[in-house]
């Protein structure tokens, strides 16, 4: 199973130069996702190319706060800070032409499944090597 992240702007994102990071359209098995999103303007974030499984995530029923080693010991954590600093990024260039962007980071077999809730974070403090998302919850950030 693979984690997904969809992204909403108001304005389209042009062409982006990120070593690990893609973008693409929706294909038609991802329609569903748009619901939740108020931007008009939705993409799919993967990690080189494939899922968006190479980004610092957990599982959780309720919003948690980063906390020390929370991922100590975990295979690939300098690749994880390193998709986490290229998203951080990104979101800083849509805020560029916008004010806010919505994330929504779900398994792929559950787009259509509703968000266990909404985390609302502010761009300027996100930082890479605290940066991880909970699963099925619903991402607003502001500049």
């Amino acid at each position: 199973m693979c984690l997904m992240l969809y992204i909403a702007t108001a304005a389209p994102i042009g062409k982006v130069g990120f070593e690990r990071l893609s973008l693409r359209a929706l294909d038609e098995t991802e329609e569903d996702v748009r619901q939740w999103f108020s931007l008009p303007h939705v993409m799919f974030v993967g990690v080189e190319g494939g899922c968006s499984c190479g980004f610092p995530y957990v599982r959780a029923d309720t919003a948690v706060p980063y906390s020390e080693g929370m991922f100590e010991g975990g295979r690939g954590r300098y690749s994880q800070i390193s998709c986490a600093f290229e998203l951080i990024s990104l979101i800083q260039e849509c805020l560029s032409r916008g004010t806010r962007a919505e994330l929504y980071p779900v398994w792929y077999d559950s787009v259509s499944n509703p968000p266990k809730g909404t985390i609302s974070l502010v761009a300027s403090e996100l930082d890479a090597p605290t940066f991880f998302f909970i699963e099925q919850f619903f991402y607003e950030i502001t500049a």
